[in-house]
């Protein structure tokens, strides 16, 4: 199965394209995968690494693609509050259109019912 799913399609300029976490296994595992997906599209990748991560300061990670490769020095954490409200947006839809997911996460069952009924999850300040 695959660790990850992407969303080429966000309608963001700054973050053209977002990658979304399936489960407790983080899709940085599969990086050459993405990379032969991502193939000959340039631009700036968003993980949201939410299932893996949980409600972490590393739970969306943002990194260039130069259209073969993810420029490893680029990789930086950045918080849902520095986020496009229509990208948070798009997490919250996707997680929760994917309760299956949801389920095979490091995620309580308390934060697992929340993201169920589409509640946005934020790292307490």
């Amino acid at each position: 199965m695959k660790r990850y799913e992407l969303n080429k399609k966000t309608q963001n300029t700054e973050y053209p394209v977002m990658a979304f976490s399936l489960s407790y296994k983080s899709p940085l595992e599969e990086i050459r995968l993405l990379e032969e997906e991502l193939n000959g599209t340039p631009c700036d990748v968003l993980f949201d690494l939410l299932l893996c991560n949980g409600v972490a300061s590393n739970r969306y990670l943002v990194c260039t693609f130069n259209g073969e490769n993810f420029e490893y020095k680029t990789f930086r954490p950045i918080s849902s509050d520095e986020l496009p409200i229509d990208i948070r947006e798009s997490s919250v839809a996707f997680y929760q259109q994917h309760p299956e997911y949801v389920e095979n996460s490091i995620l309580p069952q308390a934060q697992q019912f929340l993201v169920r009924k589409g509640k946005e999850l934020k790292k307490n300040k």
